[in-house]
């Protein structure tokens, strides 16, 4: 019964997340190797599974941190959601990674979770995370490459969020992969 039901500890949420973003990144290549080869069902279960799974734990984290017109933020739920964060080791990686294989809107549930997370007043260890990974920072520079828009948006919009610290600033401007942020932009201006 749905009025009975518990909710999920913060905790279990950021790792069901963590979990199912990494079964979704890794059908990545089934989902390839299926465009060459024909249709495989059970990569395509589990990619499916791991979206709806990576959607409603999106949705549950989106409403702790954020809340919605009928409820506001729990900041101490919110609290273990950050820690939680912080601690898991590929969550930031795993939200970041798997954003061009979700809808629209999960994406931009995605944005938001980790917009709110790199904004928390009472920590900035997620800050210090994003700043640590370079997969992260390169992940979220090269996104101005590729051909859809909306990914663009998003990725930029979750950059500059993170960007707001100095120790992630730091890494954007030390990474090696810096200039061709540059490049990319240029490239486009040309289009024009």
């Amino acid at each position: 019964m749905w009025f009975l039901r518990r909710p999920a500890p913060p905790e279990e949420l950021v790792s069901g997340l963590v979990s199912a973003t990494l079964e979704l990144t890794s059908t990545r290549y089934a989902r390839f190797q299926t465009r060459l080869a024909g249709v495989d069902k059970t990569s395509l279960e589990i990619a499916n599974r791991s979206t709806t799974v990576v959607a409603t734990h999106l949705q549950e984290l989106g409403l702790i941190l954020i809340g919605d017109a009928e409820s506001d933020p729990d900041e101490s739920r919110g609290a273990l959601v950050a820690a939680a964060a912080a601690t898991q080791p590929d969550f930031a990686a795993g939200l970041v990674s798997c954003l061009d294989l979700l809808p629209l809107e999960q994406r931009k549930s995605a944005a938001h979770v980790f917009a709110n997370l790199v904004n928390r007043t009472d920590t900035t260890e997620f800050a210090t995370v994003i700043a640590k990974s370079p997969i992260i920072i390169s992940s979220l520079t090269n996104a101005y490459k590729d051909e859809t828009a909306d990914l663009a948006l998003i990725r930029g919009m979750m950059l500059r969020e993170a960007a707001r610290h100095e120790i992630v600033a730091k890494s954007l401007l030390e990474a090696p992969n810096f200039w061709l942020f540059f490049f990319h932009r240029l490239s486009a201006a040309k289009k024009f």
